[in-house]
């Protein structure tokens, strides 16, 4: 039992003692909703092996690369998307890092899932970044325009590893694939369900 009394999670997970809190990374999710009589959300299981939140569901999501943030695209978030997000984040922060945020949610759903999370383009795309190839070889963008803000959540300082995630959200509508095309591409989320 830890000094923060009985917890779900290992041991490790949490920090002991005098020890100082990790910094947390910036990270962004997002949650998609299928569309229909009744609305449904897509979530995957993490993986056993991962050291956070092991066998949980979640929706799909990671860490923000640096090319994330350097990605020339011609869309942008809409502008009361970018403001509520600003609002909620230091003021020294970039836009271009808001705008890698929202990108790295779909980077990391498609990696994760196998979705395709775009609307088609006809104008080639050039990264060298391998993710990002892969998902722009399908002739789509990142939906930014039609991404929403929905929340901001910080881990807490107690735990070992801590995540500044963004949430964002949009609609099954701008999912180029089939949406039952369901895939785990790196294994990092499991039994993948709309619930």
């Amino acid at each position: 039992m830890s000094r923060y009394g009985t917890t779900p999670g290992r041991p490790e997970e949490y920090r002991q003692g005098n020890e100082r809190a990790v910094k947390p990374k910036d990270a962004a999710t997002l949650i998609i909703v299928r569309q229909g009589d009744e609305p449904r959300l897509l979530l995957g299981k993490r993986s056993m092996k991962h050291k956070f939140m092991p066998g949980k569901f979640v929706f799909p999501g990671g860490r923000l690369d640096l090319i994330d943030q350097r990605l020339k695209l011609p869309n942008e978030l809409a502008p009361p998307v970018m403001q509520r997000l600003r609002k909620q984040t230091q003021k020294k922060v970039t836009d271009a890092k808001l705008k890698g945020l929202a990108l790295a949610a779909v980077r990391e759903t498609f990696e994760e899932t196998g979705l395709i999370v775009g609307t088609p383009t006809a104008k080639a795309v050039r990264t060298s970044h391998i993710g990002w190839q892969d998902y722009l070889s399908h002739g789509v963008l990142p939906p930014l325009e039609s991404m929403d803000f929905i929340a901001r959540a910080i881990t807490p300082p107690y735990r070992t590893r801590r995540f500044d995630t963004r949430f964002f959200m949009v609609f099954d509508d701008v999912i180029h694939s089939h949406p039952s095309a369901l895939g785990s591409a790196t294994g990092e989320l499991l039994d993948l369900h709309w619930l």
